[in-house]
């Protein structure tokens, strides 16, 4: 407080009374007192004033006591009303609302004895000066009450002056307060300045023009000073409020004070309490400053309670909205605002022996570069520090400061936006021996977001749930020995950190750790830094503690760049939530572990895990990602003792060559996965430089991006230290034979496209699955081979199978077989119906098929021929002949796109004859055959085309039969039973076009041997036609189906079965003859035969000459 200057103001007052008293003595005579006059001379001190009047009216008694009259009205030039008591108190008392008016002085009242100092004006009190002077030098109180306006047109509206042994002051002005300069002036001073209390209430507006609303000032001896106002003004100072006493300074404002001097110090309320006082209490509503909106100085010894309902602001080249200063012997200070903005917003600085507690309810605002908001604790006998905030708070330098330097603990609570422009959002300190450090906010924002420094003795807790962004870092928080003199060691507890949103240029979170006890780290949101997402370094022995719930990573969102760079004691990592970018644990000593609950990813980047036996471990919920994109990235991880997966390792991409290179050992759990990408001659690799172990249970998921060939491997595990264990991966069929597989070698892992199942497996038939033996005995490189096993599915492969068999080769044996029953039956005929010897020949035309069996199919046959034999008799009834034949038989397997044709020239004997009933007849005979075959071969996957063969056989048949013939109406009946023996011969050769699907044929033979019984008739001639045949039935006996072995070229042989031959049939054959001749005979004929395989017809034409 400026004491020079409230001495000079009181030295003017004090000049100002003592001219008035000297003129009012020097012109006091009857006619002077004509208006204010004591009306009972027994009561010279009891003064009325009454009538109107332009002349100053002075009172001067011992002890006057004045009132006024109705109507009493004074307006003059000079001082209105002086009154002064000689030696004990004055009061003026106005209840009819008096008029003063004045050129200087409107109302001034002095007193020096002991009596009271009182004034209660009803009317408008107007001076050029001054309105109201009081001058109070007795030992009394001073008491004024104003009801009207006072109004001072040059200088001071009211003016209190107590001096000497002067006690209580008070003043209460209701109406409108108005100076040119000051408003309200109290000053208490003097050598004992008295020991009472003041009061001071300004229910109207007070306004001082020029200088200060309202100026008081209490002396050394006073009490308490309390100020209740509603608006006040000033043109320097709304208030200045100065309380030298020894009790307590109460401050009440309810309406808008407004000071607007740009001084120093000048304010729109100013407070300050001297060293012998106690508490100071102010209340305010809506405050304006120049300066300052609220500076208050607190000396005293008492607490410091300040409410600010309204806005409180400062011009924006002022100071500060708010100022609270504590001196050295200060109490708790509590300042509570609703809305703050200036230059700087509002500081509060504690140098005293309690406690600070700033609450700011709505928005405090730094409109240059100055602080939002500093609360501050330089002393070292302060204790706690608390700041809350609930509305924004925005700073050029710093939005809020917290500094401790005291023995408390220091709370920053920020419910909503912190800004600032260059410096940090929150900056708070907790120094020297200083407690725990807290700090809460919402959204931050700076060089900062939150910065943290704990130099002291206790925990820094910082949780932040909206978003700390930083030029630098989002929040940094830091531990190290006091900076304070004189150094000390670090006593610094821990470090916790709970953060939503950060972010910042070098790092969202950054930890610096020189106390005493580990750190943590929890992330909620999404934390990310151009360094890294959190960058902490410590002391050697110190650990860290980060557990990440939401997303970490680098500002560049690359996968590759650094996400937590940590250096110090060991480090544990867990990951809920994504993980995306590098870890650098270079640094970071002891053993270090990183636990994977979410995703990690950090695609192409280097992880480096430093010294110690560290792990990485993959939880059952988690995903490491090593693969992204289409571009091949290896992903390493350096330094790590164990790779422990529970979870998911996954480089699948949709392209293949991804590469996870980890130092050590690796383990996949039971219930793990890894998942590749593989194809195209590329494939997904995992190295382990240690021991790989894969535990029952682990899962291999495979996505195949290019094409495969058959027998190509793919290693996606490679363990310098082995393998141990197999993937639960089942073979993966990519057609119905070949597919993907799992094989291991003592250090790797690799897939195989290779064939899963034999061909034969899909085989239903005997030639099916020979077929496919012979497919799968051939190189794995030949096209047939691997063509067949690309089919999709077993019925395609069947359908393969049989185009590929051959099947019509040992067909022919059957239909040799099968024809030789034209030539025979053709001699048996002849030998029934023969007379004597001849000459005879035959056409003969015939078709057939053969039906399928199980595993052949249907064939048809469809032949013609010519015969010519000649016989003689060579004894009574025996005649013995010869006859040779050409038959060209084409045969067809539609089912097996074969088709053939079988040229046969043949060559018989025969013999037969008669003994009484009884007839026999016998032949045998042989026949060359050439056999020519065309198949066409080919179906998905193979486009095959046409193959040929020619080749040769041979045919050699005997047969006999025995009847006994009985005559019958000029013919006969012939009960009979035959036999015939036969041979069927093919040589070997191999097929011609198509190299892949051609055949190599080895010879083939069938044996057949067949029975037959039945009955043969003749009718008598009639008109030369006669007619005779044979109706029977045969038998087959032995193995009726043919058996050729096949190759495919480079592969082993295998069994091909034809059509079977008749084990059962009916046959019939009927001719008729017509006699041109004696000795010439035209025939025509019909054989048929139906039995248990299929069906054969056949027609001849023939014609004997008989010789």
């Amino acid at each position: 407080m400026k004491a020079g200057y409230w001495r000079a103001r009181s030295n003017l007052s004090l000049r100002l009374c003592g001219s008035i008293v000297a003129a009012s003595a020097a012109a006091y005579s009857p006619a002077a007192f004509a208006q204010c006059v004591a009306p009972n001379p027994a009561a010279p001190n009891n003064v009325v004033c009454s009538g109107t009047n332009t002349t100053p009216q002075t009172v001067t008694s011992t002890a006057p006591d004045v009132t006024t009259a109705p109507g009493f009205s004074v307006t003059a030039s000079g001082t209105g009303l002086g009154i002064t008591a000689a030696a004990g108190g004055a009061s003026y008392t106005d209840a009819n609302a008096s008029s003063l008016t004045s050129g200087t002085i409107a109302l001034q009242v002095d007193v020096s004895g002991t009596g009271p100092l009182r004034v209660d004006v009803n009317g408008a009190i107007r001076g050029g000066s001054d309105g109201i002077l009081t001058n109070n030098f007795g030992s009394g109180a001073t008491n004024v009450v104003t009801r009207g306006a006072v109004t001072a047109t040059d200088a001071d509206a009211i003016t209190l002056l107590n001096g000497g042994d002067a006690t209580d002051v008070s003043l209460r002005t209701e109406g409108a307060v108005y100076g040119q300069h000051y408003g309200i002036t109290i000053l208490r001073f003097g050598a004992g300045s008295g020991v009472g209390t003041f009061n001071l209430t300004a229910l109207g507006d007070v306004v001082g023009e020029f200088r200060d609303g309202i100026d008081a000032v209490t002396g050394a001896g006073a009490s308490v000073m309390n100020v209740s106002v509603n608006n006040v003004t000033g043109g320097l100072y709304g208030m200045l409020l100065a309380n030298s006493g020894t009790g307590a300074t109460t401050v009440i404002a309810t309406g808008t004070v407004i000071g607007q001097g740009l001084g120093s110090r000048q304010a729109g309320i100013y407070i300050e309490n001297a060293a012998p006082t106690t508490d100071l209490t102010l209340r305010a509503a809506t405050v304006a400053g120049g300066m300052y909106g609220i500076d208050v100085r607190q000396n005293g010894t008492g607490r410091t309670d300040i409410v600010a309902a309204g806005p409180v602001t400062s011009h924006r080249f002022g100071i500060a909205g708010i100022n609270v200063l504590i001196g050295a012997n200060g109490g708790d200070v509590s300042v509570q605002v609703a809305q703050v903005s200036g230059l700087s917003g509002m500081a509060v600085t504690n140098q005293g022996r309690g406690s600070t507690t700033v609450i700011a309810t709505g928005p405090v605002q730094a409109l240059g570069a100055g602080t939002g908001l500093v609360a501050y604790n330089p002393g070292a006998n302060t204790t706690d520090l608390t700041v809350t905030t609930s509305g924004i708070v925005t700073g050029g330098n710093t939005g809020i400061f917290a500094s401790n330097l005291g023995t408390g603990t220091t709370r920053v609570t920020a419910g909503a936006a912190v800004t600032a422009q260059i410096g940090p959002g929150i900056d708070a300190r907790g120094v020297g021996a200083s407690g725990d450090l807290f700090v809460t906010a919402t959204d931050t924002s700076g060089d900062y977001g939150i910065r943290a420094t704990s130099e002291g003795r206790g925990r820094t807790t910082i949780v932040s749930t909206g978003l700390a962004a930083g030029v630098q870092d989002g929040i940094r928080a830091t531990a190290q020995p006091s900076s304070v003199a004189p150094a000390q060691p670090a006593t610094a507890g821990a470090i916790a950190v709970t953060a939503n949103n950060a972010t910042g240029a070098n790092s969202g979170i950054a930890i610096d750790n020189r106390g005493t006890v580990g750190a943590s780290i929890q992330v909620n949101g999404t934390v990310q830094g151009g360094v890294a997402a959190i960058y902490a370094t410590s002391t050697p022995t110190l650990g860290l503690a980060i557990v990440n719930n939401g997303t970490l990573r680098n500002a560049s969102g690359a996968s590759a760049s650094q996400a937590i760079f940590a250096t110090g004691g060991p480090v544990s990592i867990v990951n809920n939530g994504t993980l995306l970018g590098t870890l650098n644990l270079a640094g970071a000593g002891g053993d270090d572990s990183v636990v994977n609950n979410g995703l990690f990813d950090s695609i192409g980047g280097t992880s480096n895990f430093g010294a110690g036996s560290d792990r990485l471990t993959n939880a059952a919920t988690g995903t490491i990602r090593a693969g992204f994109g289409n571009a091949a990235e290896t992903t390493t991880f350096s330094d790590l003792e164990l790779l422990s997966n529970a979870g998911m390792i996954t480089m699948r991409d949709g392209a293949a060559g991804d590469r996870i290179t980890t130092s050590g050992a690796a383990v996949f759990a039971a219930g793990s996965q890894l998942a590749i990408d593989f194809g195209g001659g590329a494939v997904d690799l995992l190295t382990a430089g240690g021991a790989l172990t894969i535990q029952p249970g682990a899962a291999l998921t495979v996505n195949q991006v290019g094409p495969m060939a058959l027998g190509e491997r793919y290693v996606f595990l490679s363990a310098a230290g082995g393998i141990t264990g197999s993937f639960a991966f089942e073979p993966r069929f990519q057609s119905a034979f070949v597919g993907l597989q799992v094989g291991y070698t003592a250090t790797t892992a690799y897939l195989e496209y290779a064939q899963l199942r034999a061909l034969a497996a899909a085989g239903l038939t005997g030639n099916q699955r020979a077929v496919a033996a012979g497919l799968d005995s051939l190189p794995a490189t030949n096209a047939l081979r691997n063509a067949t096993l690309l089919l999709p599915t077993d019925a395609e492969a069947r359908a393969a199978f049989d185009n590929l068999s051959g099947e019509i080769h040992p067909d022919t044996r059957t239909a040799m077989i099968e024809d030789s029953r034209l030539l025979r039956n053709a001699v048996l005929r002849r030998l029934g119906a023969r007379e004597s010897g001849g000459i005879w020949g035959q056409l003969t035309g015939n078709w057939g098929e053969t039906d399928r069996t199980a595993d052949a199919a249907r064939l048809r046959r469809q032949a013609s021929g010519a015969l010519l034999g000649v016989d003689v008799d060579v004894a009574d009834g025996i005649g013995l002949g010869i006859v040779g034949g050409y038959l060209d038989d084409s045969i067809r397997v539609s089912d097996r796109a074969s088709s053939g044709a079988i040229r046969s020239f043949q060559i018989t004997a025969y013999l037969g004859g008669s003994a009484g009933n009884f007839q026999f007849d016998a032949g045998g005979g042989y026949a060359h055959v050439e056999i020519a075959t065309r198949r066409q071969v080919g179906f998905p996957g193979y486009a095959g085309g046409r193959l040929s063969a020619d080749y040769n056989g041979s045919m050699w048949h005997g047969f006999g039969s025995l009847g006994y013939r009985v005559p019958l109406g000029g013919g006969h009946v012939e009960p009979f039973a035959g036999i015939a023996v036969l041979r069927a011969e093919t040589d070997g050769f191999a097929e011609r076009g198509a190299p892949a699907a051609a055949l190599t044929v080895a010879p083939g033979h069938d044996n057949a041997t067949l029975s037959t019984a039945g009955l043969r008739f003749r009718t008598p001639a009639v008109a030369r036609l006669s007619f005779d045949g044979e109706l029977g039935w045969a038998h087959g006996f032995g193995e009726r189906t043919p058996v050729n072995r096949h190759a495919f070229a480079s592969g082993a042989a295998f069994e091909v079965i034809g059509v079977s031959r008749f084990r059962n049939s009916a046959y019939a054959n009927i001719r008729a003859a017509y006699r041109i001749t004696d000795s010439v005979r035209l025939d025509l004929s019909y054989d048929g035969a139906l039995g248990s395989a299929g069906q054969d017809n056949g027609v001849r034409g023939g014609i004997a000459i008989a010789f």
